[in-house]
């Protein structure tokens, strides 16, 4: 992890302010370079209040995906262990077979907010337009048989939507089987 995501990661998990010094003695450098990676980011949208003798807080995130910013938000421990950001790419798939090719490591993610070349299940197009979306492929190697291959992508769309609908809030019945056809 980089010192930009170093640093959005410390002052994000912070209820408060985070001195300078703490973030010197975190990540073994100077409160120059700290200044300097602030403004870095301070030019890429983030609003920072700053005080003396307390240290920074982020007040202002920009609508924005940097790797730094992904990288920042994720909690330590899961098969995430490297971020590749694109601006646009043709297919995150595609980036992700060639990086698996030239030896790239599992638990990395190759992400974009734009495809121009994406493809679906049994080869159709998939449209991805800027604005529209987020579209991800993550690199894992799993031991696992290549027969049961195929069942990951169901684990992983399960996943997924269990981890949306309890960000959201949702899982309230409407929708589940369980909840189909309910009325109250």
């Amino acid at each position: 992890m980089d010192i930009k995501t170093s640093i959005l990661r410390m002052i994000r998990q912070s209820s408060g302010y985070v001195s300078g010094q703490s973030l010197c003695e975190a990540l073994g450098v100077s409160r120059t370079a700290v200044w300097k990676y602030v403004n870095q980011l301070k030019e890429e949208g983030y609003e920072f209040d700053a005080v003396s003798n307390k240290g920074y807080r982020i007040v202002k995130y920009p609508d924005i995906i940097t790797r730094e910013e992904i990288e920042s938000m994720l909690p330590e421990g899961l098969a995430v262990t490297n971020v590749v950001y694109y601006h646009e790419t043709d297919s995150t798939n595609t980036r992700a077979k060639q990086a698996a090719e030239d030896g790239e490591k599992s638990g990395t993610l190759f992400i974009t907010e734009c495809q121009t070349g994406g493809r679906g299940r049994r080869g159709r197009t998939w449209e991805s337009p800027a604005g529209s979306g987020i579209w991800m492929s993550l690199l894992l190697r799993p031991e696992i048989k290549p027969f049961d291959a195929s069942m990951l992508t169901i684990v992983a769309a399960m996943g997924m939507k269990d981890a949306i609908e309890e960000i959201i809030g949702a899982g309230d019945g409407a929708g589940d089987e369980e909840g189909a056809g309910n009325t109250a």
